[in-house]
């Protein structure tokens, strides 16, 4: 799961290079791009793979059930973490074999 976190956090960076942010995960490891203490700058904490899991599974919906269930804490600014998730279509389904 952190794999797959870790992936999209490069894409967002690819995406907007000037953006502020950093996954955290539930065993202390952690992405970061640009400056955590940067105004705009927006911290995801997972409290567990499975919470990971859930939100590959189902994306901004899952994402959404996570942060309301307490699974998943946010420090900073959400605007800028949803932009670069729709930034790089994060929500979107992948291409099936069919579709490619």
């Amino acid at each position: 799961m952190k794999g797959a976190f870790k992936k999209i956090a490069t894409m967002m960076h690819q995406a907007e290079p000037e953006a502020n942010f950093s996954f955290e995960f539930w065993d202390g490891d952690r992405v970061c791009y640009g400056d955590p203490s940067h105004p705009g700058a927006v911290t995801l904490r997972f409290k567990s793979p499975r919470t990971a899991k859930h939100i590959l599974a189902n994306g901004f919906l899952g994402f959404g059930e996570a942060y309301t269930g307490g699974d998943l804490e946010l420090e900073g600014d959400l605007q800028t973490l949803l932009r670069l998730g729709i930034r790089i279509g994060f929500d979107q389904p992948p291409l099936s074999p069919l579709q490619r």
